[in-house]
C-alpha cells in the first residue's frame, strides 16, 4: 500500500525467480551482473563512405580494436547504396553509427568525448581507408 510506504507516487514491486530464469537459459552459460551505470552517457554519430566490399563488421571490430575505455557501444543505424552516384558514388556505401561513450566514475565533458570520437575516426580512416560522411 503507497500510504503505508508514506509516498504519493506510484509503487511498483516484482520477484524475480532467478533459478527459474537460470533452468531457463541452460547450465552451460556464464552470468555476469553489472550495476546500473550512475553516470550518463553520450552518443555522437558517424557517417562513413566505405568501399562496398568493406562489412559492416569489419568497421565494427575496427572500432572495438581500439580499446578506447570510453567507449561502450558502437551500433550500426543506415546503410545507404546509390547505384546511380547521384547522392553517393556508385562503387561506395554509406554507413552511420551511434557511438556510445561513458566513463564509470564521473560525467564525461565534451572536450574528453570529442578527442576520443576524433582518435576513433582517424583510426578508421588510417586502418580501413573509410572517408568520414559530412
Amino acid at each position: 500500500d503507497a500510504r503505508a510506504l508514506d509516498t504519493t507516487a506510484p509503487v511498483l514491486c516484482a520477484e524475480i525467480d532467478l533459478a527459474h530464469l537460470a533452468a531457463a537459459q541452460g547450465h552451460d552459460t556464464i552470468r555476469k551482473y553489472r550495476d546500473i551505470p550512475r553516470f550518463p552517457a553520450v552518443t555522437r554519430d558517424i557517417a562513413l563512405l566505405a568501399p562496398l566490399a568493406l562489412p559492416h563488421g569489419d568497421i565494427e571490430s575496427a572500432l572495438h580494436a581500439t580499446r578506447e575505455p570510453l567507449l561502450t557501444d558502437v551500433a550500426l543505424f543506415d546503410v545507404f547504396i546509390d547505384p546511380s552516384g547521384a547522392r553517393v558514388p556508385a562503387d561506395k556505401k554509406s554507413l552511420a553509427y551511434s557511438l556510445t561513450y561513458r566513463a564509470p566514475d564521473r560525467t564525461l565533458t565534451n572536450e574528453e568525448v570529442s578527442a576520443v570520437h576524433g582518435r576513433l575516426k582517424e583510426q578508421l580512416k588510417t586502418q580501413l581507408g573509410v572517408a568520414q560522411r559530412e
